[in-house]
């Protein structure tokens, strides 16, 4: 079957990227030209024997709503074409779609390479660039991803997904500044994973008790008001009770009374299977100790010393160490708190946290594309 005047994914893209009208009496293509992905699928899917540049668009389209397994039967390095959003959807498709992610992914090498020519795009897209900084320690690019973030800023000012990228690198590297924090202020109010996380750290390394008040108003109104799985809650409250005790340190009075409302009912208790159902038991032990320092209540401290005790001892019994090694209960961890009560929060150096993801409702699934991008 001869298919007559088909506009090509790359095509597509290209004006879409140039914002250009293009002529075509697909409504799939009009679909995906307006970013309504589903609307493309059901349209590309009507065709009958669709073309290659049919499958193709289907495919991106697919890819875009998350339906990766379906997009990689459609959409492949002989069909993609070369426009570099095109390239950044296929690699999250291959990476995301089929076999689960493993540190021998099948498709490690091919994303890589997708990736590397999207990195040498000019001006990639706010999509393929958020493929990209997604992926990027995945597939093994190398380095750090700062100077992509800073263009992806550039490039995309309105995206705060970018700033909050941008953020965690300066501050991972011990260079937390004024014009990062500065970046991250208009979005405190957004629906972006990170970003009250990112916004308190860089706060509390600058010394910014007018910015961390700000962020711990929205984190109590984030608790408060979360209604979603216990997990959620746990998380967001571990965290605002970590701000009321940098608050504490700072000189808060009330602070660090608040903390302990909030993080006492979640020292493990003195069953052993309570402490180990609670990942993060270890480090909810040491917040507790360091807010129970601040009150001066010996009674609390004791209660919190001998939770922590436990928490090791359950913990070595089932071969995890003291908790000072790299396993995930670390890498999911709250920000570390120092066990000397009274120590700067300000040195503090930890790893991104997801829990102010919780307080983002409705945000995209891991494997689903930023299509709102």
């Amino acid at each position: 079957m001869k298919h007559r005047h088909e506009v090509t994914l790359q095509q597509l893209l290209d004006a879409r990227t140039a914002g250009i009208a293009i002529a075509t009496s697909d409504p799939g293509d009009r679909a995906l030209l307006g970013q309504r992905y589903e609307e493309a699928v059901e349209a590309y899917g009507k065709q009958e024997n669709p073309s290659k540049t049919h499958r193709a668009k289907q495919g991106y389209a697919l890819a875009m709503l998350g339906r990766n397994d379906e997009a990689i039967e459609l959409l492949n390095r002989d069909n993609v074409g070369t426009h570099h959003e095109a390239l950044a959807v296929l690699a999250w498709a291959l990476w995301h779609g089929g076999e689960a992610a493993t540190s021998r992914h099948p498709h490690r090498e091919s994303c890589k390479d997708l990736l590397l020519q999207v990195q040498a795009h000019p001006e990639p897209s706010a999509v393929a660039c958020r493929i990209l900084l997604k992926l990027w320690f995945s597939v093994g690019i190398g380095g750090r991803p700062e100077q992509e973030a800073e263009r992806a800023v550039r490039l995309h000012p309105q995206h705060g997904h970018f700033v909050v990228v941008l953020a965690r690198e300066r501050r991972m590297a011990g260079r937390a500044d004024a014009q990062t924090l500065e970046l991250l202020i208009p979005f405190l109010d957004a629906r972006i994973a990170g970003i009250l996380e990112e916004a308190f750290q860089t706060s509390l390394h600058l010394g910014r008790q007018d910015v961390l008040k700000e962020v711990l108003s929205r984190l109590r109104a984030s608790s408060a008001g979360t209604c979603g799985h216990a997990s959620e809650r746990r998380e967001l409250d571990k965290l605002v009770a970590y701000s009321e005790l940098a608050l504490a340190r700072g000189g808060d009075a009330t602070a660090a009374p608040r903390g302990w409302e909030l993080i006492a009912p979640l020292i493990p208790t003195a069953s052993q299977e309570e402490s180990q159902r609670h990942e993060r038991g270890l480090d909810t032990c040491r917040l507790a100790i360091c807010l129970a320092a601040e009150m001066k209540d010996e009674a609390a401290i004791q209660s919190a010393v001998s939770a922590l005790v436990r928490a090791i001892a359950a913990r070595q019994q089932r071969g995890g160490g003291t908790g000072r090694g790299r396993g995930c209960w670390r890498r999911r961890a709250m920000p570390g708190v120092e066990l000397v009560p009274g120590g700067s929060a300000q040195s503090t150096r930890s790893r991104t946290q997801r829990a102010s993801a919780s307080a983002s409702a409705g945000m995209t699934s891991a494997r689903r594309l930023p299509s709102a991008l």
